[in-house]
């Protein structure tokens, strides 16, 4: 399955990004908030091994949480793993990334479509890695934003353009439950690059969809499909160094301000 393609490609360029972090560098401040390199090492290594089933270490004496939910969680996790060495840190990632690769890739067809707790809930296998690759593409580019390196790389297409088509397949979804688009909002997504489209994203009767573009349409927003993607994952200055987006129009503006994919 392409899925698995992407998540071995995932994964395979982050180990290897980290491992080229030197002394220094683990320190150094990521796009996301209060994270450090070796933070969000922790924390793709630590939320994956709570998926697989690993022990978790305690929180530090007096931690409070600043968050609930999801958010909690991984601050919690990443938090439990703030005196742990860069080595410790890089061996639970590496035995947590090849446990989940394993267990995905024992998995018959129907396997896929069974139960399994994901970080929103219980989904199936799926839909758990499809999630999951977003969460890990997102993070090995924030990274690389983070050591000053170029985002994108041959070496993972595959996942590119798997998140990129996930973050453009759902932006119907987005137009509604994040940005509230009304109805007879209509959108031109020119979306270039994998993973990209030519369509237009149309609200009627508070549901979102794609459709063949219409010549008519006024509203757009244009520019390659990571730059998009980059964009409703929040990540602005990381979209510039993308390419950017040009946006025309109130509907398109909001819904790049209120859809929000990933964390």
């Amino acid at each position: 399955m392409e899925i698995m393609r992407g998540l071995e490609e995932a994964w395979a360029s982050i180990e290897a990004l980290l491992a080229s972090v030197d002394h220094d560098q683990w320190a150094l401040p990521t796009p996301n908030t209060e994270w450090d390199v070796k933070d969000l090492a922790a924390h793709l290594g630590g939320l994956e091994a709570m998926f697989q089933g690993f022990p978790q270490p305690d929180p530090p004496d007096g931690w409070i949480a600043k968050n609930t939910g999801l958010h909690q969680v991984t601050a919690l996790g990443v938090a439990a793993r703030r005196t742990w060495t860069t080595d410790e840190v890089m061996d639970e990632f590496r035995r947590a990334s090849r446990a989940q690769l394993d267990k995905l890739r024992s998995l018959d067809e129907a396997g896929w479509q069974e139960p399994t707790l994901g970080p929103l809930g219980m989904t199936s296998f799926t839909n758990f890695a499809d999630i999951r690759l977003g969460d890990l593409y997102v993070h090995l580019l924030d990274l690389r934003f983070a050591l000053g390196l170029p985002l994108q790389s041959s070496a993972e297409y595959t996942a590119e353009g798997l998140v990129v088509g996930r973050a453009v397949h759902l932006a119907g979804w987005g137009a509604v439950k994040g940005a509230d688009l009304a109805d007879g909002t209509r959108i031109r997504l020119e979306l270039s690059g994998s993973g990209g489209t030519l369509a237009d994203l149309v609200v009627a009767d508070r549901r979102g969809n794609l459709v063949s573009p219409d010549p008519g349409t006024v509203e757009h927003i244009t520019g390659p499909g990571l730059a998009y993607l980059l964009e409703i994952a929040g990540r602005h200055e990381m979209a510039k160094a993308a390419g950017g987006v040009v946006v025309g129009g109130q509907g398109a503006t909001a819904l790049l301000e209120g859809y929000r994919l990933f964390g």
